[in-house]
């Protein structure tokens, strides 16, 4: 793989977060395609990196298969400039967009993060389910939400990194004060 280390350092930011990332370089045992099934029958969202050589690999056009079949999230990673993917991998995308992973081999910590804040979001709508509203500011915001719990997701800019504030929603649709406490990311 020639974007390994993005991927490498892609997993130990996901790691970092708290999250149980599955790596097929890191966790293959034993058959490929056993171990390839076990990972992606036990996932939540499964992240895959667009280009050409993915394209062309038996095992990904097996693991994109599989993951789509079963339902499971599927985002996808641009790690090659200026691939379009066609055939396939360009029926599997359709119309969605990428998350742009190519040329990062020398990006500090913070160009990176941002690059990985993106995918973050979109992780947690699909862990919650989001919506989003612009704010009397005019800014757009994100909140997620499950159950009776309300996230509110923002990039302050003076901390350059995402903020989450939790607040209930029983609270915030019942008029009275709005509760809640703010954590980092």
């Amino acid at each position: 793989w020639d974007v390994q280390v993005m991927i490498e350092r892609l997993v130990c930011s996901l790691q970092a977060r708290g999250y149980l990332v599955w790596f097929d370089i890191e966790m293959m045992r034993g058959s490929t395609v056993d171990a390839i099934i076990d990972g992606i029958d036990n996932a939540e969202v499964m992240l895959y990196a667009v280009s050409e050589k993915y394209k062309e690999s038996g095992s990904c056009r097996l693991e994109a298969s599989y993951a789509q079949r079963l339902g499971v999230d599927m985002i996808p990673l641009t790690v090659q400039k200026g691939y379009q993917a066609n055939g396939w991998l360009g029926l599997l995308l359709g119309a969605r967009s990428c998350y742009p992973f190519y040329d990062c081999e020398d990006d500090d910590e913070a160009a990176f993060e941002k690059r990985v804040e993106p995918v973050i979001k979109e992780i947690l709508s699909k862990e919650f389910g989001c919506f989003r509203m612009t704010g009397t500011d005019g800014q757009e915001k994100l909140y997620l939400f499950d159950d009776d719990i309300l996230v509110h997701i923002s990039e302050p800019p003076s901390q350059g990194g995402l903020a989450y504030g939790v607040f209930s929603l029983k609270k915030m649709m019942g008029g009275g004060g709005v509760g809640g406490g703010g954590g980092g990311g």
